[in-house]
């Protein structure tokens, strides 16, 4: 796939791997409609957007709000003259134990992370159907697929988002839109900083990736039509021995991950 002339919609574009994806990608010649609730960050990246010479508008919205991803779908394809590609960025964290986890904080995990998704998708497929073909790019996360201790309710609505974009894919073969899921592992951006519960542990963030490498390695992916994807070749290895023996990978994330947010 070229991405020169894609018309693009990008959600939680504001800041982090969004960000860095609407640079990357403007920078490969598509043109972008930028979705985040922050309208004043949202705006900040449209402009540094333009000024390297793309083409970016700012859309305020809230992903978890129906309504407000129809608008903003609708206001997208006017700008563009249609739509190409969506990338389902927008997420929230939640670190919290499973037992003390606060319900409204899963609640609105559950808004953002699936449902969220959920709207961009069911209000861009119309366009994609329409014209013939397209691309869905879902931004999960490598705790979709492994157990990691006090992360239960974050991983519970990637794991759902991973289970309802495979569905997807099967649905649409052969039609002409293609679904590409990516698996994020440790990235560093404010993402842990903004997440709800108890907050993350400030470690080390030696062993994180850069979100500008995420770009990079999802626009190659999209190029290449790859359907799954991992930023990091050690991220496919914890999965396969994940697969092969659990226990062993078990005992690394609570090596890693294991000290409780209220110790």
């Amino acid at each position: 796939m070229d991405w020169n002339g894609r018309r693009i919609v990008i959600t939680g574009a504001s800041r982090g791997i969004g960000r860095s994806l609407a640079l990357n990608l403007a920078g490969r010649g598509g043109r972008l409609v930028l979705a985040a609730r922050s309208g004043a960050d949202l705006e900040a990246v449209a402009r540094e957007v333009r000024t390297r010479g793309g083409e970016a508008v700012a859309v305020p919205t809230d992903v978890a709000e129906e309504g407000s991803v129809r608008d903003m779908v609708r206001t997208a394809a006017l700008a563009l003259g249609g739509i190409d590609v969506l990338v389902n960025n927008a997420g929230v964290g939640l670190r919290a134990g499973v037992q003390d986890m606060n319900p409204a904080d899963f609640t609105r995990a559950l808004a953002v992370n699936l449902l969220g998704p959920l709207h961009c998708v069911q209000a861009v497929l119309p366009y994609l159907r329409q014209q013939g073909g397209g691309l869905v790019i879902s931004i999960s996360s490598l705790a979709g697929i492994l157990p990691v201790p006090f992360l239960g309710g974050y991983s519970a609505s990637k794991h759902a988002g991973i289970a309802l974009f495979r569905c997807l894919r099967a649905e649409l073969a052969g039609r002409g839109v293609r679904v590409m899921l990516v698996y994020p592992g440790s990235v560093d951006t404010d993402f842990r900083r903004n997440a709800l519960g108890d907050g993350y542990p400030d470690r080390a963030r030696a062993s994180r990736v850069s979100p500008e490498q995420v770009a990079e390695v999802v626009a190659r992916a999209a190029e290449a039509e790859r359907q799954d994807v991992f930023i990091r070749r050690s991220d496919r290895l914890l999965v396969m021995v994940a697969r092969l023996a659990p226990g062993l990978a078990d005992r690394v994330l609570i090596g890693r991950y294991g000290k409780s947010p209220r110790s």
